[in-house]
């Protein structure tokens, strides 16, 4: 039986696994431990509902949202004002 995106390392979504490259060593753990936090964050209820909104994605679409996230984070951080030696921090 083949495993789902959801069930491979303790529910850390990977729609490659449903293509048979699921991520393993370094990329799995990294995988895990950011689902973990993320987890920690949201509460299970809020988590589940975002996991299973980003599954539903086509791959272009996700890989444009994944774009857009950078790019506002990136706007956000030129925004930021940087204490000068004057400042204190």
């Amino acid at each position: 039986m083949a495993a789902s995106s959801r069930d491979h390392v303790t529910s850390v979504p990977s729609p490659s696994c449903a293509r048979g490259s699921c991520p393993y060593g370094a990329d799995a753990l990294m995988l895990r431990k950011a689902a973990e936090e993320l987890r920690e964050q949201l509460g299970d209820e809020e988590f589940s509902r975002l996991l299973d909104a980003g599954l539903a994605m086509a791959p272009d679409d996700a890989v444009q949202f994944s774009f857009d996230a950078l790019a506002r984070r990136h706007s956000a951080s030129l925004t930021r004002t940087v204490p000068t030696a004057e400042e204190p921090t």
